[in-house]
């Protein structure tokens, strides 16, 4: 009988989250294995999504073996391409690791950084719009339609209920690759019972 996730598997994915210093969800190794593993959740929680809030018929769900994309899906009886990227400071987790480095403590729910990781709507669109916009040239690139970006996120202070009003309107900018763009946030609670999501057509 399977019992469950080992102590073993827990306590490495535990100690990966830990590692990373600033959305912890997103920790791992950098194996291909963990990549696929994080990437497999990511997708079962946009299932789960854009299935209940943006009221999507997902089927046949799956990751691919050669990316891009990295996955595909039915949607409403129709075959899509699916992307997967993340939103996250990455200059914050680098600091985080070079003070640790250093035994010292750094941390975005710290007195001392706790402005610098706060999101308002310039920074949420700025950060967003580059990024898809670079996903964009990577794939117009290499001649790969994406029918669907999913772009996801455990930013601790980028919340869904902002998030929710700056998305009015949500219009994503002009793009050559990509069909439509999905922001996934982690789950975050008395919210909703999966996580928010946000589409922008």
């Amino acid at each position: 009988m399977n019992s469950g996730p080992t102590k073993d598997y827990i306590s490495y994915w535990a100690g990966k989250m830990n590692n990373r210093g600033h959305a912890t969800t997103f920790g791992r190794g950098s194996t291909e294995q963990d990549k696929r593993i994080i990437e497999a959740s990511v997708l079962a929680e946009w299932v789960r999504s854009a299935s209940s809030e943006l009221s999507l018929n997902i089927t046949d769900a799956a990751l691919l073996q050669n990316d891009p994309p990295d996955a595909k899906a039915t949607v409403n009886g129709l075959h899509k391409t699916i992307e997967l990227t993340e939103l996250v400071d990455g200059d914050f987790i680098a600091d985080v690791k070079r003070s640790r480095n250093k035994g010292k403590h750094r941390s975005a729910f710290s007195v001392r950084d706790f402005s610098r990781v706060q999101w308002d709507r310039e920074r949420f669109f700025t950060e967003l719009n580059n990024l898809i916009s670079k996903k964009d040239k990577k794939y117009s690139a290499q001649e790969v339609p994406i029918d669907i970006l999913i772009v996801y996120s455990d930013e601790p202070w980028l919340t869904p209920e902002e998030v929710s009003i700056w998305m009015q309107p949500n219009k994503k900018p002009r793009l050559t690759s990509i069909g439509t763009v999905h922001v996934l946030l982690t789950y975050s609670p008395g919210y909703r019972e999966y996580w928010p999501i946000f589409s922008m057509d």
